[in-house]
């Protein structure tokens, strides 16, 4: 065991978003994803809604077919 000083990391944001079904949950991820700057990538699972909101911004998709593995992930 070894004591050392305390220094701030770079962390990676963990976020889990949970709404009914058209609260808005895909528009708001990205306009958050826009807001933080960087890359931003979608994984579309709804079969191309993904592409629904290509005016907010550039942003790369994928898309994925059930069943949803970890493995496919």
């Amino acid at each position: 065991m070894q004591i050392r000083k305390a220094e701030r990391r770079k962390a990676k944001l963990r976020m889990g978003i949970a709404a009914p079904s058209g609260a808005g949950k895909t528009y708001g991820a990205l306009l958050m994803a826009f807001g933080i700057g960087g890359r931003v990538g979608l994984i579309d699972t709804e079969h191309g809604s993904g592409d629904l909101y290509a005016h907010l911004g550039d942003y790369d998709v994928i898309s994925l077919a059930a069943p949803y593995t970890v493995a496919k992930y």
